[in-house]
């Protein structure tokens, strides 16, 4: 088998292999893994919340200016483009999701139907159909997941949040609380009108 080997390459003992690593490291401490900032490791769920802005914005300019169009339209296309990630890694997510949704973490069905339930209300807002209904869900199922997330935050407990699926492996933090609140906010001032 050695004699295949092209010459460029050398072939050593697993004692040879060995003695040439422990030279190549000047250190007894263990090797630290590169930290990334909370920053580059959020920058896809800010990348999107710009996005749904920019769209957004552009199509105000387009078209006549409304404040409540334009949470409609933010808000259907936050629950489309995140249920599409969700949808990636359907297992994942929900694997996910039930560590820190109440409902998904006691009722492991709702995990499986909840990016469903995200693309229904997104297709909803943005069809402007059963607008009133889908405000009340988004009350509904972000108010229980923020409960779930403000508990994982005060427990200081370091998970993967699962708002874009598993597919991108967000950390549970602020932004993640901040992203439901401002839903909650958009469809309460959208209901109280």
């Amino acid at each position: 088998v050695i004699q295949l080997i092209p010459a460029k390459f050398t072939v050593l003992t697993q004692d040879q292999y060995l003695a040439g690593r422990k030279k190549s490291i000047k250190t007894d401490k263990p090797l630290a893994k590169a930290s990334v900032s909370k920053w580059r490791q959020l920058r896809p769920l800010f990348l999107i919340f710009a996005f749904l802005f920019g769209v957004n914005a552009l199509n105000a300019l387009v078209y006549q200016f409304s404040f409540e169009a334009f949470m409609l339209d933010f808000m259907a296309g936050f629950f489309l483009v995140f249920s599409f990630f969700k949808f990636l890694d359907l297992k994942g997510f929900v694997s996910a999701f039930s560590g820190y949704d109440p409902i998904a973490n006691r009722l492991g069905l709702y995990g499986w139907i909840y990016p469903f339930i995200e693309l229904t209300l997104g297709l909803l807002l943005l069809t402007n159909t059963g607008v009133n209904f889908a405000l009340y869900a988004t009350l509904f199922i972000l108010g229980v997941t923020t409960i779930g997330v403000i508990q994982q935050l005060r427990q200081r407990n370091k998970i993967v949040c699962a708002c874009l699926g598993s597919v991108l492996n967000l950390p549970m933090t602020e932004a993640t609380l901040i992203e439901n609140l401002v839903m909650i906010l958009m469809a309460g001032m959208l209901l109280i009108g």
